[in-house]
């Protein structure tokens, strides 16, 4: 065979370069295509879950599935939206596929309100122990030889045991704080007793339940150090009741955890020191080890009592609740309009009704009045936390359209300043949830330009109350916002009314009734 000629040779080699950069270049084009694409699945599915439309949602996951067959959570999803559409068999399948395939947070999935139908059933119960026997043969197989000649090696596998990790029902976050007060009481009144095994489970289901919280909390600006502050306190309870039982192993566990967090008052350490119930331990090495940890923790700054009072007032978080109001002369067996009415800053369920009630039973409409979740002095407000407020809106609409026969493409949102807020929000995010939204004084805001691209947005109806002596960049917002709906294809009227400021203007009903009528096309 001849060798080639030099030149010839250097072009060839070119030639393959380029085309080696090509085939990259494709490939990487095609790659971000499909992580476009899938990204844009994902976004769909949330919006179809987060407005309970699941058969869309499944439909959804199912593509995501189809292109990516091994993305564990697409499988977990899909068990998920199976269970809410009552197809049990199919959710106990999915599931199956799921632990297949690696998934093994047992303690996730047992407070996974998707799954609250099925929580109770015996096959339901076999797959989360068949998850932790896996989890359990996982941590066996990946010990050495030395683990079993090393006793200190073992008793770092203790430090990482979660044999002590138990179930706890499903509750609302009010409901499971107050839980833990009691169990706390409980564990109290039995460590006085003597009952050291009673005392011990009290203080794992406390701590079981302050872990939730803390998980679903810890970012949140507002509640994370508190959440974080009674998880600690919940794992130092624990490590005394360990250490009562002698059982060091998982005192200093839970003992560690309660520092690592932080401790639950200004001195952990000092609390440490004093607590009769580590007289068990003191003596072990491990104590100082910890004691030293815990002296290094930063003692959170007082607040001073003034401003704590004065916080205290102010806001408290409270259950969400709702209020439904019937219409006059209500036909049961028809169905009828929906409209949702959002209070503004410092209002109430009551007093919207009393608001929108005339309005309301001039189209036969059922009123439905949600509640925000902070209590200030005598009023409430939604909080900023739109994950939260559209949760429960979205809950309140669906456990309504459960009770009442709803014309489910008659469903009108509406809210008054920060209600008025929420109501954008809201629609950005479920479009497909309302025919028509009545933003009144409310700010327009979003987080990002893919907020529209949702193209059930051109669907909306939107009637725009905004006052002309309102303040000037609400205005602007609510200008920008008629503006980008218009351009989606959405039908917007937008009103300004002279010498009215942040209210509804002087005529109230009136206008509420030519709102609605709009949004209906009535």
């Amino acid at each position: 065979m001849h060798p080639l000629n030099p030149s010839k040779q250097s072009a060839l080699v070119l030639t393959g370069l380029m085309s080696a950069l090509l085939i990259a270049l494709a490939t990487t084009m095609v790659r971000a295509d499909d992580e476009a694409d899938y990204d844009d699945l994902r976004r769909r599915l949330k919006s179809a879950y987060r407005s309970a439309n699941y058969e869309k949602a499944l439909e959804v996951a199912e593509k995501m599935h189809e292109q990516r067959d091994d993305d564990v959570e697409i499988m977990y999803n899909i068990a998920c939206l199976n269970c809410l559409l009552g197809e049990k068999e199919k959710a106990y399948t999915w599931l199956e596929k799921t632990i297949d395939a690696g998934y093994r947070d047992a303690n996730f999935l047992v407070n996974d309100y998707d799954f609250r139908t099925i929580r109770g059933e015996d096959r339901f119960r076999q797959l989360i122990r068949k998850m932790r026997q896996r989890s359990t043969v996982s941590r066996d197989k990946g010990k050495t030889k030395s683990d079993k000649k090393n006793p200190d090696r073992k008793k770092s596998a203790e430090k990482s045991d979660d044999s002590d990790e138990i179930d706890v029902p499903d509750l609302q976050p009010r409901e499971r704080r107050a839980k833990i007060g009691e169990l706390t009481q409980k564990l109290i009144d039995a460590a006085g007793k003597g009952d050291k095994a009673k005392a011990l489970k009290l203080a794992l289901e406390a701590r079981a339940h302050a872990k939730i919280l803390y998980n679903e909390f810890k970012d949140h600006e507002q509640f994370g150090p508190g959440v974080k502050g009674q998880y600690s306190l919940t794992c130092y309870n624990s490590a005394c009741m360990y250490s009562l039982r002698d059982e060091k192993a998982k005192a200093f566990k839970c003992l560690n955890k309660a520092i690592d967090l932080g401790g639950f008052n200004n001195n952990i350490a000092a609390s440490i020191e004093g607590d009769s119930d580590f007289d068990n331990i003191r003596d072990d090495p491990r104590y100082k080890k910890a004691l030293k940890k815990a002296k290094k923790v930063r003692r959170p700054r007082p607040q001073p009592q003034r401003a704590r009072e004065e916080q205290s007032r102010r806001k408290e978080e409270v259950g969400f609740e709702w209020k439904v109001t019937l219409p006059e002369d209500y036909d049961k067996s028809r169905p009828a309009p929906l409209l949702v009415a959002l209070h503004h800053y410092h209002g109430t369920m009551d007093k919207t009704a009393q608001r929108w009630k005339e309005a309301a039973d001039e189209i036969g409409a059922v009123l439905l009045t949600p509640q925000g979740t902070y209590e200030f002095g005598n009023g409430y407000e939604w909080g900023d936390d739109l994950d939260v407020i559209e949760e429960n809106v979205m809950d309140a609409i669906n456990k309504v359209m459960d009770k009442h026969k709803i014309d489910k493409d008659k469903i009108v949102l509406t809210g008054f300043s920060q209600g008025g807020w929420a109501t954008w929000a809201l629609a950005l995010r479920n479009p497909d949830a309302f025919c028509g939204i009545i933003p009144v004084a409310g700010r327009f805001k979003f987080e990002s330009e893919s907020d529209f691209e949702d193209e059930d947005l051109a669907g909306l109806r939107i009637f725009v109350m905004v006052g002309e002596d309102e303040r000037s960049r609400t205005i602007d917002s609510n200008r920008d916002a008629a503006r980008r709906f218009k351009k989606l294809g959405a039908k917007v009227k937008l009103n300004i009314y002279e010498d009215v400021g942040h209210s509804f203007p002087d005529n109230e009903t009136e206008e509420q009734i030519k709102a609605l009528r709009f949004v209906l096309k009535s």
